[in-house]
């Protein structure tokens, strides 16, 4: 296939997209037919790259929902150990002396 041959066929198929409804008449059926092969081809390429970004949407989400729910682990680590501790503190403040008779009164 020679540089005129392609610039042949590149110059019909943009004379052919400028006008697509006269593509589905019966006069171009050859030229579907030999076409089908190509576009089957560039079709899956078109596929394979559709489910990369797919795939990397999917990974990335998933990396979204890991990092919430680590987030929500570690607050909840630390709302537990301030809880812990107020409860620790309260419990130390009630058993001396000084916070017993606070309390009672």
């Amino acid at each position: 296939i020679t540089d005129a041959d392609i610039a042949h066929c590149v110059s019909v198929l943009n004379l052919l997209s400028t006008n697509l409804k006269d593509l589905a008449s019966p006069r171009f059926r050859p030229l579907r037919k030999a076409f089908a092969p190509i576009h089957a081809e560039m079709s899956a390429r078109d596929a394979s790259v559709l489910e990369y970004a797919r795939k990397r949407q999917l990974r990335k989400e998933e990396e979204g929902r890991r990092a919430q729910r680590a987030a929500h682990d570690r607050r909840h680590v630390d709302t537990t150990g301030l809880r812990k501790g107020r409860i620790g503190r309260l419990r130390e403040l009630c058993e001396t002396e000084a916070g017993g008779r606070l309390l009672n009164e």
